[in-house]
């Protein structure tokens, strides 16, 4: 009887290994394919969730282990999930304050614009020059919703995020050519299945994967009469619904008995071996280190978008800064309070938890985070409401 319970404490133990050898094979075999694979496609923005408690962080997520959202952004954290539990992100909505001033032209100036083509040339320069601070800039609101299940180690999670952007051009005098308005509304329905492994005492390892579904509809039109009638009667320019897939890699690092509790090393491959319509998903490699100074203060540090080129789409160069994100959360007993930077500007957020209900607010000065690309000056203001299920 001793004879048997030792074989199978041996190979009990044998097992454990060969898992760990497995797993380790597993990720290096990744991550020479995906080496191989940036080179091969051109590449495209994959699924992107705003998480508004990260934001108000400076974006921060990857090494904050205090909530079990931040599995989405590195699966290895689900390890230090200690309960199940269902959560409802019943929405968040972000809106640009860009959009304010644009749609105010439009309306101030609806009936000349609406007869652009026969108005004087010195009313089409007017309104050529006026509207030529909008030109090129597309201003974005977001929406999501989000069902998630989370225990030790396994999470799952259905989400649907949102983004509706409304880009002009501008009108040509000499052409007699009117301003015109172009919108692109974009779906993302998606599945995220995430597991996470300890390779060692320390060190975890987690990975996500990410099939979804995009659906896009793209309308324009001229701001003559018809677009007063009714915006959303615009030839429609292109309608597609097409899969893709992608995966997180993530490893977390906690060490020693000391400082298990209180310090989090973090390094996350987001949407390596990505897929959309026969693109390559851009990928980010960040690296994070998390602090818990007190049981109420947590202080977050990132650098993002490692491997990447620092070539922005309008030409530009991203700075050393750009790459770099910090955030601070205090928390209170129904309150939390954030602050943080994002490419080098300040962001901050608040949150309000009692009754089992989360109400998160955050507001960034720049939004060219997760997908939205607009002007580096324009602020936005996102809003968030959570409900949880379970022990």
């Amino acid at each position: 009887m001793q004879m048997t319970k030792s074989k199978l404490k041996l190979f009990s133990s044998r097992f454990k290994q060969m898992k760990k050898i497995n797993f380790t094979f597993l990720l290096l075999s990744i991550l020479v394919f995906a080496s191989v694979q940036k080179s091969l496609a051109k590449k495209v923005t994959g699924f992107k969730w705003n998480d508004v408690r990260a934001i108000g962080m400076g974006n921060t997520s990857i090494a904050n282990d205090s909530y079990r959202g931040t599995f989405i952004y590195n699966p290895a954290l689900l390890k230090y999930t200690q309960e199940s539990r269902w959560e409802f992100v019943n929405a968040h909505f972000s809106l640009s304050q860009n959009y304010r001033p644009f749609f105010d032209f439009l309306d101030e100036n609806r009936n000349d614009l609406s007869n652009f083509p026969a108005a004087s040339n010195t009313t089409q320069q007017s309104l050529v020059d006026e509207f030529d601070s909008f030109t090129n800039q597309a201003e974005a609101t977001n929406a999501g919703f989000m069902i998630l299940y989370t225990k030790k180690d396994f999470a799952h999670a259905f989400l649907i995020e949102s983004k509706f952007s409304i880009q002009g051009q501008n009108g040509n005098v000499q052409s007699n050519t009117p301003i015109s308005i172009t919108t692109t509304a974009q779906v993302d329905y998606t599945f995220i299945f995430g597991k996470s492994h300890r390779l060692f005492q320390d060190l975890t390892m987690g990975y996500n994967v990410k099939p979804f579904f995009r659906q896009i509809s793209v309308t324009s039109g001229d701001t003559t009469n018809s677009f007063y009638r009714s915006p959303f009667s615009y030839a429609n320019d292109g309608f597609s619904w097409k899969p893709g897939i992608s995966t997180d890699l993530g490893l977390t690092f906690k060490p020693g008995l000391a400082m298990r509790e209180r310090l989090t090393f973090a390094l996350v491959w987001q949407d390596v071996l990505g897929s959309y319509d026969g693109n390559r998903i851009q990928d980010n490699l960040i690296a994070g280190i998390g602090f818990k100074a007190t049981k109420k203060l947590t202080i977050l540090a990132e650098y993002e978008d490692i491997l990447n080129d620092n070539n922005l789409s309008d030409g530009s160069n991203r700075e050393f800064l750009d790459h770099v994100r910090l955030g601070v959360e205090l928390f209170g007993h129904w309150h939390r309070a954030r602050i943080g930077v994002l490419n080098q500007r300040f962001t901050f957020g608040f949150g309000l938890h009692f009754w089992g209900m989360k109400f998160e607010y955050a507001f960034a000065a720049r939004n060219n985070f997760n997908g939205i690309q607009a002007d580096k000056g324009n602020p936005i203001h996102l809003l968030e409401m959570r409900t949880n299920f379970g022990n």
